[in-house]
């Protein structure tokens, strides 16, 4: 699989002849589930449905909190992207720092900005706002994510979790200390502590599937992202852990005790004939834990459609937000768009949609639209990427990597 950016750069779609090795498309196109269905569909003459015909050749994809790399970080209010192989300041478009790689992700910690680059042999960078290197490391190539404190940085690869001391330009591995704290019945499930400097946290290991890590410093708590994951961690503390999850394609949370207790599942049943997204946009304070997904019809030859369809407006039956009640322990559907209507953002006050050419705010205790402006950088047969940093939402180009606008989150 190329990287977020490259995989939309395939020119053809179509279906291939095993026996021949021959490739017949209508249309250039990325090369998808969806994609392949419409060839299929033009050479076999089928007609497609109205809504279908009526939908807008646009992509749209949300970042979500446990996949994806971030590409925009903000450090004294001033914000900072990656384009190509260059970090630049977002208010001037200034190259302030180059790589000699494209496959790179930003963090800020400790009013730095940290760059990981997975090619180059100093490959995790410190600069300030302005550009000037502070500190440079070699570490392991193949990190998803990591995380920094006071000197001691985490990093999360395929098949584990690895922690290093930053000290004079040097990173010497630090062998990390598991503590085991809960092994199921089954055996199938087992969960770890650790602790170094003021990094703590938790590991999490399900058979046959790739560890989830959470992690704890004194100013947050922070999910470190890998690929495949059972877990997708949403909180845990002492007496046990909460997460996301997919069970007949609906949403569930799943709570589970260290104590061994049985685990309590919540979720929504009203959601008939829809496909729900396993990526997820989530959004977390001390209440409530509020989840954002796309939704598909369920229909077409295949009931699980790839994740890449649900960035497509064929078939989009409307984005859902649901919540989950951390007191209550509860869990309830609170809004639902349209058809062809994205949510690109929500918090437990609002939400901003991308709706035929504008941008909707929306309030979430009446689900009423305070207000609206043109999206005159989404074009027909574009594919755009959102992704929310403090206090906005950047609009990616994803055939060139540009930022193309900057979405105030509050009025």
């Amino acid at each position: 699989m190329k990287s977020f950016p490259g995989r939309f750069k395939a020119p053809f779609s179509g279906f291939v002849i095993p026996e021949t090795g021959e490739l017949f498309t209508s249309k250039p196109d990325t090369f998808n589930y969806e994609t392949t269905i419409s060839s299929l569909i033009c050479f076999s003459g089928c007609q497609l449905t109205d809504e279908e015909n009526n939908a807008p050749d646009i992509r749209i994809h949300i970042n979500d909190n446990y996949e994806e790399e971030s590409r925009v970080a903000c450090i004294n209010e001033e914000y900072y992207y990656i384009k190509d192989k260059n970090l630049c300041k977002h208010n001037s478009d200034d190259i302030i720092y180059s790589f000699q790689d494209e496959n790179l992700f930003i963090k800020s910690y400790e009013d730095k900005i940290w760059v990981y680059s997975d090619s180059q042999i100093e490959n995790l960078v410190a600069v300030d706002g302005e550009g000037n290197l502070l500190n440079k490391y070699t570490v392991p190539f193949g990190a998803f994510d990591f995380i920094i404190d006071e000197g001691i940085a985490y990093f999360s690869y395929d098949e584990s979790l690895r922690a290093f001391e930053l000290n004079d330009n040097v990173a010497s591995e630090v062998s990390i200390k598991y503590n085991q704290i809960y092994q199921s019945a089954d055996n199938s499930v087992n969960v770890f502590s650790f602790h170094e400097g003021k990094i703590s946290g938790f590991r999490f290991g399900r058979y046959g599937m790739k560890d989830s890590y959470f992690t704890f410093t004194d100013n947050q708590s922070e999910y470190l992202k890998n690929r495949e994951c059972f877990f997708k961690l949403i909180d845990c503390d002492d007496s046990g852990y909460t997460y996301f999850s997919l069970y007949n394609e609906k949403p569930v949370i799943i709570k589970s005790s260290f104590s061994g207790a049985e685990d309590i599942k919540f979720t929504i049943n009203e959601l008939s004939e829809t496909t729900i997204s396993e990526k997820v946009y989530f959004y977390s304070d001390t209440d409530i834990n509020m989840f954002v997904a796309a939704c598909r019809k369920s229909k077409g030859l295949s009931p699980k459609p790839h994740i890449a369809s649900f960035e497509e407006m064929t078939n989009h039956n409307g984005d859902i937000i649901f919540t989950f009640d951390k007191k209550k322990c509860s869990m309830e559907e609170i809004r639902k768009t349209a058809a062809h209507e994205r949510i690109l953002y929500a918090n437990r006050d609002i939400a901003l949609t991308y709706y035929n050419g504008m941008y909707r705010r929306y309030s979430i205790d009446n689900w009423e639209i305070t207000s609206e402006f043109p999206a005159s950088e989404i074009k027909e047969g574009g594919s755009y990427s959102f992704e929310a940093c403090e206090n906005y939402i950047f609009v990616f180009d994803n055939s060139t990597g540009a930022i193309l606008n900057k979405l105030t989150i509050r009025e």
